[in-house]
């Protein structure tokens, strides 16, 4: 976002030398490593210091600037041990050299939503914005440009918290930047929520996208209907992890949220400029409430809430009226509860066995006149959407929602790759891209072992980086597009420590990609960055994984000499499918280089893949690489072995890495 620099970003008041803002300055630091990147950012001359005098102090007129000011005071204290008293401020010119403003914007200014202005040198530090969500993004910035020691941990800054010269003008490129967590399949409990919330604040996120019923499980206290706390919070058993054809037999809960911690859930947020969107599944995904209110199904059996994972044959009743009123009744509790102008219906995964088989469904449908069970879930889908508009609401649910037609408020979360938003954009329809192959954070996000469980797919920090919720949409209908969101779906979270490992560092890069400008977005430079930004997550005491992938093996000196000898590694951890898989040796250190040749794939001893092809690396050569093509899906139950023959050059001083990463078919 460009506008005038010839005005200071202070509200009336003109600095000097404020022409040519964001003309040539003088480098005195390293590119602070901000995530997300800002719009745009300069360098100015000079730099800022926090010392034990300096005071926040914030405009009497700036909306949300007081708040912002106590939000970081609070932040800073407990690293910094200084007083930071935050005060109201008489303009910029009444605050001294160590002080932070904040401003309400110059007249001249257009600083667009959730936007700020922030600027520090020799003279302050000054944030301006148009809203309260700007001034906290503008104190989300200024942290990242301190030293990282203000995260936590060991201080390490020789007492100076220091932020060099710098001029930033940054808004987001979309109004939806969200994060989806599952709490059915496995429950997390309001501590681990308030702490997520904290780490999405820190990332300018804005929406806090809750999963909170499903077939395993209901999470939200309904008053007028106890059974959903006293029957679906629970499920007899789980699937057991490692292997999920089993079950543990254990049970499990009961968990659900009370009214009063949901409404503190959804404070907590909004004090970090967060939306709670509540999801309520409906048609399918229903059994644990089916488990507590059996005449709401299609066949009225007795049920338990589902514990293996998966789609569940069992649904909502379309053709019961009863089924409609219950859910009003839900809704009528949650609207009370959330004041998002979202509520997030479900609408997926919808088997319609049950609706063919019944004959209240067919008796609607005819009633009607919908030509198939697909149309008979838009009318259930329409009644709901007319229900939440009366009460200023809007729907949103999955790209299912289409199917049949869709209704005439809705909006649409696109799951299922971009077609389905896409398609919605084309009818003139809000959409949150929220694809699969690029936003799903329970696959995978190595090609090798990691010491975790997936539910599957292969999502590295790179693909999530290439994130375009505008893709394919034709410029005068990206308005349309609300922004997108990261899922995390918790089939295979059973805690704070796996979640976390899942979400970072890729929930930055999803980050990114919903904030920064798209032009100036590069994966290169977002590494970078965050080789710095690691350092603040483990700070946090946050349980991410590393940017690179985990080595599948290693050599090491001592374990060679100058003559050929063979070694064998274990890799069955790092194959799965069949296709090409790289194996790449990299040297790291020692006086030899690290000579191969005759590489094999050995299954339970049996070779069953080969390269004779003569290499090294060490010297001149960096990484010797290779392409091994696995015949056939790994077989758990057999041992997979790397065998080479191997050589040090010289000697057996020698270490390095071995990477392997499928390639595909």
């Amino acid at each position: 976002m460009r506008r005038p620099v010839v005005a200071c970003m202070l509200a009336g008041v003109m600095c000097a030398g404020c022409a040519g803002l964001f003309g040539r300055m003088d480098r005195v630091a390293a590119t602070p490593s901000v995530v997300p990147a800002p719009a745009r950012m300069d360098w100015r001359y000079g730099a800022f210091t926090i010392t034990p005098d300096t005071a926040l102090r914030y405009a009497r007129d700036a909306a949300g600037a007081r708040e912002a000011a106590e939000f970081l005071a609070a932040a800073l204290r407990p690293v910094t041990g200084y007083a930071l008293p935050v005060k109201a401020g008489r303009g910029w010119f009444a605050s001294g050299a160590s002080d932070v403003f904040f401003a309400a914007p110059a007249a001249v200014e257009a600083i667009p939503r959730e936007g700020y202005t922030l600027r520090a040198d020799h003279k302050g530090a000054v944030i301006a914005a148009a809203d309260p969500a700007g001034y906290f993004y503008g104190v989300q910035t200024l942290r990242q440009l301190l030293p990282n020691a203000v995260f936590g941990g060991e201080a390490g800054t020789n007492g100076v918290w220091q932020i060099a010269g710098v001029e930033i003008e940054d808004a987001p490129r979309f109004q939806w930047r969200g994060v989806l967590l599952d709490e059915c399949r496995h429950f997390f409990g309001k501590a681990y929520v308030f702490r997520l919330l904290d780490q999405m604040a820190l990332h300018k996120l804005n929406t806090f996208h809750w999963h909170l019923t499903d077939d395993q499980g209901w999470r939200i206290a309904i008053e007028k209907y106890p059974r959903l706390m006293q029957v679906a919070s629970k499920r007899p058993g789980s699937v057991t992890p490692g292997d999920r054809k089993s079950q543990d037999d254990k049970p499990y809960g009961p968990f659900s949220y009370t009214r009063q911690e949901i409404r503190e859930i959804v404070a907590y947020a909004k004090a970090r400029h967060i939306r709670v969107v509540p999801e309520i599944e409906m048609p399918g995904h229903a059994r644990a409430a089916l488990a507590a209110y059996p005449e709401l199904s299609c066949r009225g059996e007795p049920l338990e809430p589902r514990v293996m994972w998966g789609v569940e044959e069992e649904v909502y009743c379309a053709g019961n009226d009863q089924t409609l009123l219950f859910l009003e009744g839900v809704l009528e509790e949650v609207c009370s509860l959330f004041d998002s102008p979202f509520i997030h219906l479900g609408g997926d995964e919808c088997p319609k066995t049950r609706w063919k088989a019944c004959p209240k469904c067919q008796a609607r449908m005819k009633q009607y006149g919908l030509k198939d069970e697909h149309e008979l879930q838009s009318w259930f889908v329409r009644h709901f959407d007319q229900y939440l508009a009366k009460k200023g609401r809007r729907l949103i649910g999955w790209d299912e929602i289409l199917e049949g037609g869709l209704a005439p408020g809705a909006a649409v979360m696109s799951w299922r790759g971009m077609k389905g938003g896409q398609a919605a954009v084309a009818m003139g329809h809000d959409v949150v891209m929220t694809p699969m192959e690029h936003c799903y954070l329970d696959f995978r996000q190595f090609s090798g072992y990691d010491g975790y469980e997936y539910i599957g797919g292969l999502l590295p920090l790179k693909q999530v980086y290439a994130f375009d919720p505008c893709k394919g949409i034709p410029a005068y209908q990206e308005a349309h597009v609300l922004g997108g969101q990261a899922n995390l779906w918790s089939e295979y979270i059973w805690g704070q420590k796996d979640a976390e490992w899942k979400l970072y560092p890729r929930l930055c890069a999803l980050a990114e990609a919903v904030w920064s400008p798209a032009g100036r977005r590069d994966f290169t430079a977002f590494s970078s960055r965050m080789e710095r930004h690691v350092d603040r997550l483990a700070r946090l005491g946050i349980n991410a994984a590393p940017l690179a992938p985990p080595y599948a093996a290693q050599w090491k000196a001592g374990e060679m000499s100058n003559d050929w000898s063979v070694k064998t590694w274990d890799i069955g951890n790092w194959l799965d499918k069949a296709g090409a898989y790289s194996v790449h040796f990299t040297y790291t250190h020692g006086r030899h280089r690290f000579d191969m040749r005759k590489l094999r794939i050995l299954e339970d001893g049996a070779v069953v893949a080969s390269d004779d092809k003569a290499n090294l690396t060490g010297g001149i050569n960096a990484v010797a690489k290779y392409v091994m093509r696995l015949p056939a899906p790994r077989d758990p139950n057999k041992k997979y072995l790397l065998q080479a023959e191997v050589r040090g050059d010289g000697g057996g001083d020698s270490n390095g890495r071995i990477d392997i990463e499928y390639q595909g078919k």
